[in-house]
């Protein structure tokens, strides 16, 4: 599995292929729609090959910048059909999976590489109430395992993105921006239990129900 993962790293087109799409294509009024879906099933393997790939692997393994890697195919295959629910469901329990797996790394910074895109995504569908759930939801779980440096990671990483412009945010360049009612709903919620709804956590191999997993003692001496 080391070697697997170290080969994807070298690879100059890793993670660019798993994530390459020709949205002109999804426009043809013939064959559109089934060439979107063909992209969602090209995403969904490459989101099925890395989980497999990261089931087998240690809790201790020896992660640098090569985690954040991984990571981008996931956030971009939820920017690119987060309104999918199979795809919102794999991309999530993995990131949970993540979280508890290498608890380590996402207790100090490891959250940094995640929460950006989940905020977005969330802050981009709040006309969604099956996504917006299941993000809250899954934001809950990271507050379990993590609780403090969770909190201080979700604010630390999107605090320069936060607007007060109070007007629709648009696809564009505009999509990095965050609106306040967002983040606020987001921490108003994970304080209290949610339904899992898209039973996320029944793809993810790990202890059921979840527990804090680092105490604060450990971040602050480690």
């Amino acid at each position: 599995m080391y070697a697997n993962c170290t080969e994807l790293t070298k690879l100059p087109s890793f993670p660019r292929k798993a994530l390459e799409s020709d949205f002109n294509l999804y426009d043809w009024p013939t064959y559109g729609r089934p060439l979107f879906a063909l992209d969602t099933i090209h995403k969904l393997s490459w989101c099925h090959l890395l989980s497999s790939l990261f089931m087998m692997m240690p809790k201790t393994y020896p992660w640098s910048s090569d985690l954040q890697i991984f990571l981008n195919v996931y956030n971009g295959t939820l920017i690119l059909h987060a309104e999918d629910s199979s795809v919102l469901r794999q991309c999530l329990a993995f990131f949970i999976q993540c979280c508890y797996q290498f608890k380590t790394v996402f207790a100090t910074t490891g959250y940094s590489g995640i929460v950006p895109t989940l905020v977005r995504v969330y802050n981009q569908n709040t006309h969604n109430p099956v996504l917006t759930q299941a993000i809250e939801f899954t934001f809950r779980q990271f507050y379990v395992m993590h609780r403090t440096p969770f909190i201080l990671q979700l604010l630390g990483c999107i605090a320069n993105y936060v607007t007060t412009n109070n007007g629709i945010i648009g696809v564009g360049d505009e999509f990095y921006r965050i609106q306040p009612g967002a983040v606020y709903r987001l921490l108003r919620v994970i304080s209290r239990p949610l339904d899992d709804n898209l039973r996320i956590l029944e793809l993810c191999n790990i202890q059921k129900p979840l527990e804090a997993l680092v105490s604060l003692f450990f971040i602050l001496t480690s």
